[in-house]
């Protein structure tokens, strides 16, 4: 069965979902070719139409994080200090982190969530196991936002493009990848089917 589609403005899933992913790269072309403050003034531009365009077709609830992330890029464009805009994929990270770590403090936390969707017959060490998990996502993403913040410190627009926009994501999916192919196995071993 297919899932329904999500409502929102046409084509803009994957433009957006475009930037987001190339978000390291059009800065470091931005900043190159725009320099930095047209660059931030730009991307404000595209979220805040991004807003606009999911407000329009989804309703306001959901166009408030373009909204967030549009007003948020203009206050660094006014400020003076484009290079503010360095700080996304640290945002992230911890952002990540976040709903990862506060999962722990729930009934199900986001791997058992996860797990339970694929094999809802887990049994409880199972779910001790997915919670362990959870933590060493905690520590993914607490080290990714380390290695994130480093490059801005680094003070090299070229490290952090290649870090942020393509060794991170490699990265994420080595951790993803391994740490399903260990679940699997390890909850093979409990006959979860």
């Amino acid at each position: 069965m297919v899932p329904p589609k999500q409502p929102g403005a046409p084509g803009t899933f994957s433009l957006f979902g475009a930037l987001f992913a190339f978000y390291p790269l059009a800065v470091f072309l931005g900043f190159r070719y725009l320099g930095a403050h047209a660059t931030t003034v730009l991307l404000a531009l595209i979220f805040l139409a991004r807003g606009v365009a999911d407000w329009r077709h989804a309703g306001l609830r959901r166009s408030l994080k373009f909204y967030a992330l549009g007003a948020a890029l203009a206050l660094v464009a006014a400020s003076g200090r484009a290079e503010l805009v360095l700080f996304l994929p640290v945002l992230i990270s911890v952002s990540l982190m976040a709903v990862f770590l506060f999962s722990l403090f729930t009934p199900v936390s986001v791997v058992e969530r996860i797990a339970l969707a694929m094999h809802p017959e887990i049994p409880p060490e199972g779910l001790a196991y997915c919670r362990s998990v959870t933590r060493a996502w905690c520590g993914f993403f607490l080290a990714n936002s380390l290695a994130a913040l480093w490059t801005i410190r680094s003070d090299s627009l070229e490290l952090w493009t290649w870090y942020n926009g393509f060794l991170s994501y490699i990265l994420v999916g080595l951790f993803f990848t391994g740490e399903l192919l260990v679940r699997r196995r390890h909850l093979s071993r409990m006959k979860v089917s």
